[in-house]
């Protein structure tokens, strides 16, 4: 997608409990975090109602390889999200390496006066917007 295609991107940080969301602007340069998702039997349903609310063109789920670069089990189970996904969504479904962007947000939180606890329900989005912005920046 060209930065002046119309349409935003939007990132996904699946985990267990919480998907983080971010969306980007609508030129495609900045990434802002959206409120999470609870982790539901509707968590498709819900993520399609946020591509029409949003106008997105393109969904960025983050990827936590090890730090050698290797999958891992929590890739596979991720691998298997993006395929059902992509099963239900008519725009691509990309991964993007997230290896480091919960200890990047979790840093930035605690930089903006969060602690542990009051980064609960903060950090997923946060991190999803670091998934995000990376990958805007190489665009």
């Amino acid at each position: 997608m060209s930065r002046l295609q119309e349409g935003r991107v939007m990132a996904l940080d699946y985990g267990e409990k919480r998907i983080g969301v971010a969306i980007s602007d609508g030129l495609g340069l900045t990434a802002q975090p959206r409120p999470f998702i609870k982790q539901s039997d509707e968590l498709i349903k819900t993520i399609q109602q946020l591509l029409e609310e949003n106008n997105i063109k393109e969904i960025i789920v983050g990827m936590p390889y090890n730090q050698d670069g290797k999958k891992n089990n929590k890739c596979l189970e991720i691998e298997k999200f993006m395929t059902n996904l992509t099963e239900e969504v008519s725009i691509p479904v990309t991964s993007y390496d997230e290896r480091y962007s919960t200890v990047a947000a979790s840093r930035q939180l605690q930089d903006l006066g969060y602690n542990q606890k009051k980064q609960r329900g903060k950090i997923d989005s946060m991190a999803a917007a670091f998934i995000l912005q990376g990958y805007l920046d190489k665009k």
